[in-house]
């Protein structure tokens, strides 16, 4: 009987290690998750809030080309439609492919 609880001892004592190795285990991934959550969302918070005005400056840049194109599929994902004429937003497509009216656009908007 003694032998018995000595054995039940030793292998209650080695199921306790082997716990205490697992509850390690677990705590150190929980952390490294954590890091590892941390390592993507903070640099994608930090692009939002920081370069969202470098952003915006480059759209106001080409805000002016592209109401020049007035081109309807692109203002109606902005938003902004507000040609009615369809033949006029083809004119002016057509218009780029005038190399002389292709530099007088570039020249008006980038000068």
């Amino acid at each position: 009987m003694k032998e018995i609880i000595r054995q039940n001892q030793e292998m209650l004592t080695s199921v306790d290690k082997r716990l205490h190795k697992i509850e390690k285990h677990f705590r150190t991934e929980t952390i490294l998750n954590m890091i590892k959550w941390l390592i993507i969302v903070v640099p994608i918070v930090f692009g939002l809030i920081y370069i969202s005005p470098y952003v915006k400056g480059y759209v106001r840049m080409l805000q002016p080309a592209l109401q020049a194109l007035n081109l309807d599929q692109v203002n109606d994902m902005l938003g902004n439609n507000t040609n009615t004429d369809q033949g006029a937003a083809l004119d002016n497509i057509d218009s780029l492919c005038d190399p002389a009216k292709r530099q007088l656009i570039i020249n008006q908007y980038c000068n």
